[in-house]
């Protein structure tokens, strides 16, 4: 069991808009959780579109959710927000060294980032001084999580031994199925 202070994986926080249950919330979880020590609070139900809404004149539920290799897991009746700011204030034992949110069906580019609950889950990590990647595939039907799982632990690795600027997310999504992934660059 883990002491206090004596932790030795980075911690990292997964969100996203398409709810707990959500096919690339998972896919996230799978390529992460070995490497790192990972919990997740995201939505109870899909709440994509809702950018960085909050909610305010209903109350809050958070349930915990039985998940794999005992992950501490919590579904949040609210927005990605919601459950970004709950998991900071009461949920998590410390900080997280990242927030990784996604992966969305789905582009999260050009305006679409405005509407994007996946990219807001980051935006309030960044507000609390907590660098955040949000991860998205470009095709809604049949997104390519298989090649995005392959790709996510190395881009996490490097923004936890690089972080970005104070202030900075990184958003990415992954092309179309039928192109060739022939490498990464920051654009």
């Amino acid at each position: 069991k883990k002491g206090k202070y004596m932790y030795k994986k980075p911690y990292i926080l997964i969100s996203n808009d398409d709810g707990i249950f959500a096919p690339g919330i998972k896919h996230l979880w799978n390529c992460l959780h070995e490497k790192y020590d990972v919990v997740i609070a995201a939505p109870h139900k899909e709440k994509s579109g809702t950018g960085l809404s909050t909610t305010m004149l209903r109350p809050l539920h958070i349930h915990e959710v039985q998940w794999e290799k005992d992950t501490p897991a919590w579904k949040i009746t609210g927005t990605p927000t919601d459950s970004v700011k709950l998991a900071l204030s009461i949920l998590l034992e410390r900080k997280p060294d990242l927030i990784v949110s996604g992966i969305n069906p789905g582009s999260n580019s050009s305006l679409n980032v405005l509407y994007s609950g996946t990219v807001a889950c980051t935006i309030e990590g960044v507000f609390r001084g907590i660098p955040g990647i949000a991860f998205s595939c470009f095709e809604i039907k049949n997104p390519n999580f298989e090649i995005a799982e392959k790709y996510i632990p190395y881009i996490v690795e490097y923004f936890i031994k690089n972080p970005p600027p104070r202030g900075t997310l990184i958003n990415v999504t992954f092309p179309k199925r039928d192109l060739e992934i022939k490498g990464l660059k920051m654009t």
